[in-house]
């Protein structure tokens, strides 16, 4: 079947569907991919292309079909992830998917879908996000089948893993939820966005021990890191500062050594650092000039020295809070 064989069927199918509102076409075996176009028919209130071999993706442009109700792709051949924009389409009551290849998460936007009373998607190589959002969602639609579908594996999970058992993990305070099954943002101490990332770390005084782990800097999505007022020894990870959304590092009251990485530097968005009451040493890294945002910085209680150059005093008076007036000034050829 060439190409104008399938831009004749599409033709067909798209001007039956645009004069009755409504696209049947179950059980006709129609050999093409789902069109763009379908997506340009605003009157449109069931699409039913089910039990065909339809191939291919589904087109993010049905989300553009605001008065669909009923959407049903089942049994085809079909590829891909289902399109985040299908959770636009506002007065959609039921969504049939199931037997196809589709691939990937269920949306987050589907949490949108608030009409939703029957969700069929089983049969597919697809996973449920592991929210609680999301599981207070799919338990008010009355009839689905997504009970059948694995939780998504957090991408952020075998970071915290690492940190568990780097930070002697079994002995903290708490660590509830913690290497179980739960979605990561049940475990004690973390927080996450609507698609299950981590966005914050809290555990302070919960007789953490050992390292920090460089792992800990591939939770991309971290904005807030708390983890003061524990037993942490060894150096901070220079892999800290690819934590480029962090607004946040606390690690103050532990026994950290070595010197402040200056990868630290790097943290765009940085407005709280405390690393004071440590064994720091070395100088303030020159790097630092390039927080821009920080407001407060605490770093008394350690070996540390600051730079004595005018930048850097001129960078400092810019922070609101700070008490590196505590600190001595380097001497000639400190680092």
């Amino acid at each position: 079947m060439d190409s104008r064989s399938h831009l004749h069927i599409v033709s067909d199918t798209l001007l039956i569907g645009a004069l009755a509102n409504t696209l049947l076409y179950s059980k006709l075996r129609l050999f093409v991919m789902v069109p763009a176009e379908l997506g340009n028919l605003a009157s449109l209130v069931t699409l039913d292309v089910g039990g065909n071999q339809l191939a291919g993706p589904i087109p993010a442009e049905l989300g553009n079909l605001a008065n669909l109700t009923t959407l049903s792709l089942h049994t085809n051949a079909l590829t891909g992830p289902i399109p985040p924009e299908l959770g636009g389409l506002a007065n959609l009551t039921v969504l049939v998917l199931h037997t196809n290849a589709l691939t990937g998460p269920i949306p987050q936007s589907f949490l949108q879908l608030s009409r939703l009373v029957a969700l069929y998607i089983a049969g597919n190589s697809l996973c449920v996000p592991g929210t609680a959002a999301f599981t207070t969602w799919l338990n008010g639609i009355d009839n689905h089948d997504a009970g059948q579908l694995t939780v998504c594996s957090s991408p952020d999970r075998a970071v915290l893993v690492a940190f568990y058992e780097a930070t002697g993990g079994s002995g903290w305070v708490a660590n509830n939820g913690w290497l179980t099954d739960a979605p990561v943002g049940e475990w004690f101490g973390v927080t996450t966005d609507e698609s299950g990332r981590v966005t914050g770390l809290n555990l302070i005084q919960n007789n953490l021990t050992g390292s920090i782990p460089a792992e800990l800097g591939g939770l991309a999505n971290l904005t807030q890191l708390w983890l003061d007022t524990n037993q942490l020894t060894g150096p901070i990870p220079a892999e800290l500062g690819g934590l480029a959304n962090l607004t946040t590092l606390a690690l103050h009251t532990n026994a950290l050594t070595g010197p402040i990485p200056s990868e630290l530097g790097d943290l765009a968005n940085l407005a709280t650092l405390a690393l004071d009451r440590n064994q720091l040493t070395g100088a303030i890294p020159q790097s630092f000039l390039q927080l821009s945002r920080l407001v407060a910085l605490y770093i008394a209680g350690n070996s540390l020295c600051v730079p004595g150059t005018a930048a850097f005093t001129t960078w400092l008076n810019g922070i609101d809070n700070h008490d590196a007036g505590q600190a001595t000034v380097c001497s000639a050829g400190s680092n």
